[in-house]
């Protein structure tokens, strides 16, 4: 099952007119996995600053991972293979965070 998306090309200063695009149950999918993904990686970038905050990593690691994307991606790797609905996902998270700062040095960092 599809998805068609109508916009009003007056919207993009066009002439009047509507524009459809359809998407297929692949493209549907395919964005809300993009989506998530993103979602996924501020919960990452999220759960690095609270552990900074509370003083459960140093500030000179904090500065190698708040932008380290290598880095935020492997936490995010860690975080899935580790989820259970049995546990409170800020304990996965915290896990996830501990397991990969033990290889912090590992992931250099990002000139982004």
């Amino acid at each position: 099952m599809g998805m068609t998306i109508r916009r009003n090309t007056q919207e993009y200063g066009l002439p009047a007119g509507i524009i459809e695009i359809e998407l297929t149950a692949e493209e549907i999918e395919q964005a809300f996995r993009i989506q998530e993904k993103k979602y996924r990686l501020e919960d990452v970038r999220n759960a690095i600053y609270s552990a900074y905050e509370s003083e459960q990593i140093s500030e000179e690691d904090y500065e190698k991972i708040q932008d380290n994307e290598k880095f935020q991606e492997a936490v995010l790797d860690e975080y899935e293979k580790r989820f259970s609905c049995n546990v409170p996902e800020n304990v996965t998270w915290e896990y996830a965070l501990k397991e990969v700062l033990k290889e912090v040095d590992k992931y250099g960092t990002d000139d982004n």
